[in-house]
C-alpha cells in the first residue's frame, strides 16, 4: 500500500515543463525506462490529451482531461486487466461510500526539493460545502466540484470499495489554499458530473 503523506508541499514533482507525456502503471514506486520487468511497473507513452471543452484557465471550473496512452515501452509488460493493474471504477452514485476519502500522489514532502519516489496516500475528511465557501469567500459550485482535505495537485480523490475493481475514483485534485494543513479544504472537479463526456470518448457510439 502506499504510504502516507502528513506534510505534503503540492508543488510539481518534475523539474521539466510542458505537458505530461508518460503514464507509469503498476508499481508504487518510480522507475526509470531501463527497467526490464513489468512485474516492476510499466512505462505507457501518452498519445492524446483531451482537455475538458469547457474549461478555460485561470477559472478551476471543468478543470479536468483524458489521457489516452500506447502500448507500453517497458519490456514484458504486464496486461491492464490483472487484479494488481486493472483500472478503478467511477461511481454514478451521488452518496458517498465512507466519511473518508483517500488522495494520492507523487508530491514533495516536506521541503524536500524533489518528489517522493514512492507512491503516497492521505486519507481526508469530507467537508460541508458552507465551509469551502468560507474558505474560499467564493461561491463553491455543488455540481461539478467536491470539498475536501487537501491532496496532491491532479491526482485521485478514492474511496476504497468491496468491488472487484477495488477503488472508486470520486475527484480529481484541483486547487486548494493551503497544501496539507489540518481543517484546510481544497476542492476536487467532480468526476460524477463527467461520466457522460467521458463515456462519449473512451466508448463512442
Amino acid at each position: 500500500m502506499p504510504g502516507e503523506f502528513p506534510h505534503m508541499n503540492c508543488k510539481p514533482v518534475s523539474h521539466y515543463s510542458g505537458p505530461a507525456r508518460w503514464v507509469l502503471l503498476g508499481t508504487v514506486s518510480l522507475i526509470n525506462t531501463t527497467a526490464t520487468d513489468g512485474k516492476n511497473g510499466q512505462i505507457h507513452p501518452i498519445t492524446r490529451r483531451i482537455r475538458h471543452p469547457e474549461y478555460k484557465a485561470p477559472a478551476k471550473y471543468h478543470d479536468i482531461a483524458l489521457f489516452e496512452i500506447g502500448p507500453a515501452v517497458t519490456p514484458n509488460p504486464r496486461p491492464l486487466n490483472l487484479k494488481e493493474l486493472h483500472p478503478a471504477c467511477l461511481s454514478a452514485n451521488r452518496t458517498f461510500p465512507g466519511n473518508k476519502a483517500i488522495a494520492s500522489g507523487w508530491g514533495r514532502v516536506g521541503h524536500a526539493d524533489d518528489g517522493s519516489s514512492h507512491l503516497l496516500k492521505v486519507r481526508l475528511d469530507i467537508f460541508e460545502l458552507s465551509v469551502c465557501q468560507k474558505a474560499y469567500e467564493v461561491e463553491i459550485r455543488s455540481t461539478n466540484q467536491l470539498r475536501r482535505g487537501i491532496g496532491d495537485s491532479g491526482g485521485p480523490l478514492q474511496f476504497a470499495v468491496s468491488r472487484e475493481c477495488g477503488y472508486e475514483v470520486w475527484g480529481v485534485t484541483s486547487f486548494g489554499k493551503v497544501c496539507a494543513f489540518p481543517n484546510s479544504p481544497s476542492v476536487y472537479s467532480n468526476v460524477l458530473e463527467y461520466i457522460p463526456w467521458i463515456e462519449d470518448i473512451v466508448w463512442p457510439a
